[in-house]
């Protein structure tokens, strides 16, 4: 019974990890008998394991930009049916999504402009890998009419900041929709 109303927790609790759920269940005054409990109820959680994060990579770069808004990486993230238009800071990391209708050129200008210049101003330059829908000359003039020096990646190559906030990104749609 101890166990299945430690999971009924960790559910409820939004499949917070070991040591927060025993910080909270610490805090409530429960026995160290019952805390001993909690890590297996977390590690056997199909959900959580199923979405698991994997060990940071190390990179190593040699970019270090010190205003916001001087270098933000842009990338595309494919769920489900669904195609993410996401940017990221390279400075401060403030990280900004939107959902467009496919990865033709005219819909990820649109994301740009929706997720990145509607809210601030544009940025000096733009990072991205070799995305298709990017590569066309008339795309290189509109960057280069709102200032914007826009660079690729070479081939098989990542910006490795926005790739990294689209895992988290993937691991929150997972969950939540799991959970749902």
């Amino acid at each position: 019974m101890v166990r299945r109303t430690l999971r009924k927790l960790h559910i409820r609790w939004f499949h917070c990890s070991s040591k927060r759920m025993m910080t909270l269940l610490e805090a409530a005054g429960v026995s160290r008998d019952v805390l001993v409990l909690v890590p297996s109820i977390v590690d056997t959680c199909a959900f959580c394991r199923n979405w698991q994060r994997t060990g940071p990579k190390t990179v190593t770069s040699m970019r270090v930009p010190d205003t916001f808004n001087k270098e933000v990486q842009i990338d595309l993230l494919f769920y489900k049916t669904y195609v993410i238009f996401h940017a990221i800071d390279a400075c401060i990391r403030w990280s900004s999504a939107v959902v467009i209708a496919n990865r033709e050129s005219a819909s990820i200008l649109e994301g740009f402009c929706e997720a990145w210049l509607r809210l601030f101003v544009p940025p000096e330059t733009g990072l991205s890998d070799q995305e298709g829908g990017l590569i066309p000359d008339d795309i290189g003039q509109w960057f280069s009419n709102k200032g914007i020096q826009f660079e690729f990646r070479a081939r098989n190559q990542h910006s490795s900041m926005v790739e990294r906030h689209n895992e988290l990104l993937r691991r929150q749609l997972h969950v939540t929709e799991d959970q749902a």
